[in-house]
């Protein structure tokens, strides 16, 4: 049978000292993780290369603040503010 301490790299290579090498673009224990953007900016979590973001946060690497029901589609969302068009008001429009 196998030992407990066969180890197989996807991505990359063991050097003889044991020291794993990720191919560019990889990054975990057997190298088959695929990072994410600025590391979802700490809002959000990394699968495969893709942040899911925490709510109140949007944007492909989570640094987005988001709006209050995203404006309510009745003014522009600006760094968690909505800046509401004419005719709407508070906070979300």
């Amino acid at each position: 049978g196998e030992s407990c301490d066969t180890r197989y790299v996807i991505n990359g290579k063991i050097l003889a000292d044991g020291l794993v090498v990720c191919d560019k673009g990889y990054v975990g224990f057997t190298c088959d993780e695929r990072p994410c953007i600025n590391n979802c900016s700490s809002h959000g979590k990394c699968l495969d290369g893709f942040c899911y973001c925490e709510k109140g946060y949007s944007g492909i690497d989570c640094s987005v603040k988001s709006c209050k029901n995203d404006c309510n589609g009745n003014g522009i969302c600006d760094k968690g503010k909505c800046i509401c068009s004419i005719g709407f008001e508070n906070e979300s429009c």
